[in-house]
């Protein structure tokens, strides 16, 4: 099932392994599509829990991935054997089983345009590592420090950075953000996550409406 919002396009997986099933589907044909136009594939990649499923079913896709180059949306600034990283997961669900190239953070060069940037959403509205308020979501350049937000210090790409990508894929599966999604794309502007306005921009989400 598919609906559509001036900016947001939405589209439904049954249960939460199906939407994340649809969102590597679609992440699978972006790398493809940048590769065969550019020769190469450039993908930032948010963390949390909620992606593992994504990230798994990526896994398993028959891509070039010696032509994709993986960064990150943000990051803690933990010790680099912590857990606690972003990169953990990622790393051990995407990049060591497909040997694509990682570009973990804190990293020195940025691409100027990236061709897909994986976004999550939190209960609070917030994408990346952008806080409700925060000087961030008005930042110009390409990197920011935030302070504490939710227990650790973070590094997280700015809002130029994901709107000047060529794609935007949400991936909030789990009927806990419902809510929180509805305003998303019902265009509350309250919501940190509102000043993402890139111009292809698609989220999964699970269940029926």
């Amino acid at each position: 099932m598919t609906t559509a919002n001036a900016t947001i396009e939405v589209r439904h997986g049954r249960k939460p392994v199906a939407a994340a099933r649809l969102a590597a589907d679609h992440l699978a044909l972006l790398v493809s599509d940048a590769v065969e136009a550019r020769g190469a594939a450039t993908v930032a990649l948010s963390g949390g829990t909620s992606p593992s499923s994504l990230f798994d079913a990526l896994s398993t896709m028959d891509l070039p991935w010696d032509r994709v180059e993986i960064f990150q949306v943000d990051e803690r600034i933990v010790r680099r054997s912590s857990p606690e990283r972003n990169w953990s997961m990622i790393s051990e669900r995407l990049v060591q089983p497909t040997g694509a190239k990682g570009r973990p953070m804190p990293v020195v060069r940025l691409p100027s345009r990236l061709d897909v940037v994986h976004l999550g959403l939190g209960l609070d509205g917030h994408t990346a590592s952008w806080p409700t308020g925060h000087p961030v979501l008005g930042a110009r350049g390409g990197l920011a420090l935030i302070g504490d937000f939710n227990g650790t210090r973070r590094i997280t790409v700015t809002p130029p950075v994901v709107n000047a990508a060529r794609n935007v894929v949400w991936f909030v599966p789990g009927d806990a953000k419902r809510s929180v999604i509805d305003r998303l794309v019902g265009g509350d502007r309250s919501l940190p996550a509102s000043v993402v306005r890139a111009r292809r921009s698609v989220l999964f989400r699970s269940g029926d409406d």
